[in-house]
């Protein structure tokens, strides 16, 4: 639990008045998931909600979210200051930079489907936790309290548990290399080629009408976060590929009136165009021209021939 992602999901339009939204919470090293569902989402309800996980396994030193209003409040960041934990705010419209939260979050969707709501959670968080996980080869249960977990198949008494903290972290570090390599291949990613001080414009994430500009004016780059998040004067972290360059100014040569002078000999030196009367015959002998071509007859207008 020293590095946590938070995450809101819902409303859910189905569910109970008091399950509309679920507060998901993530472990990024064990996996370890907690989950909340409360009838309204304000920064009260997820400092009572931290507060809760906080008396269980302590302070971690940072905790991920999204630029959500109530993730980005005076009142909680004043709450994670106080316990000096660092909040680290992914980039705007990217909820790929928050990924561990954000996969949970497409399994936790799926399993709210059925009822009732808050039994099935409850089931379902012990499976999950029980489970050995994808990525880390070991079920969250293990990495977080160091034995496995007793469910109603430990008919047999538990194996010890055996499991190495740097044969973990190297599989889930090879586990990751892997897939950022065929996601980038698959996508056909390239590495950005902002720079500090480049003047990019910013994709409108909203809807745009017909005739309005899609990016935004001008904004500068101020810093570079991460390999593909920048810090622009406009105060956000921005992902890569919601920026676009701002060409330079052309420049003109040096040679202008040079060039000038040269396209207007050479447009002294054109013979006179020709007039409305020189072109009368030859537009007379194009016209004759079309109405004698034969034109082949649509299809269907063989079912009227006699």
């Amino acid at each position: 639990m020293e590095k946590i992602g938070l995450d809101i999901v819902g409303p859910f339009e189905t569910a109970p008045w008091n399950c509309r939204y679920a507060i998901a919470l993530t472990d990024y090293y064990s996996k370890w998931p907690e989950v909340a569902f409360t009838s309204s989402i304000t920064s009260e309800v997820i400092i009572g909600f931290l507060t809760t996980i906080f008396s269980r396994y302590g302070n971690p030193e940072c905790v991920v979210t999204d630029n959500g209003p109530q993730l980005i409040s005076t009142a909680l960041s004043t709450f994670l200051k106080e316990r000096n934990i660092t909040q680290i705010k992914v980039s705007v419209y990217h909820p790929a930079s928050n990924g561990a939260v954000e996969r949970f979050n497409r399994v936790l969707k799926s399993c709210v489907q059925a009822a009732p709501w808050k039994e099935t959670m409850t089931a379902f968080l012990q499976t999950y936790r029980a489970t050995p996980h994808a990525m880390t080869g070991v079920s969250p249960f293990e990495l977080m309290f160091g034995r496995k977990m007793r469910t109603k198949l430990a008919i047999l008494p538990l194996p010890p548990c055996d499991h190495r903290d740097a044969e973990v972290r190297l599989r889930v570090s090879n586990r990751q290399t892997q897939i950022k390599a065929y996601c980038d291949k698959k996508r056909g990613a390239r590495a950005p080629a902002f720079k500090v001080g480049d003047k990019v414009r910013v994709r409108k994430q909203t809807h745009v009408p017909k005739g309005h500009p899609r990016f935004t004016d001008p904004v500068q780059i101020q810093k570079q976060v991460g390999p593909c998040t920048y810090g622009l004067s406009d105060g956000k972290l921005w992902h890569s590929s919601h920026l676009t360059q701002v060409p330079d100014a052309a420049v003109i040569p040096a040679d202008e009136n040079t060039h000038a002078a040269d396209s207007a000999m050479i447009t002294t030196d054109q013979p006179a165009a020709e007039t409305a009367e020189d072109r009368a015959p030859e537009r007379d002998r194009n016209d004759r021209a079309h109405l004698a071509r034969e034109r082949k007859p649509p299809g269907w207008f063989k079912d009227f021939d006699t």
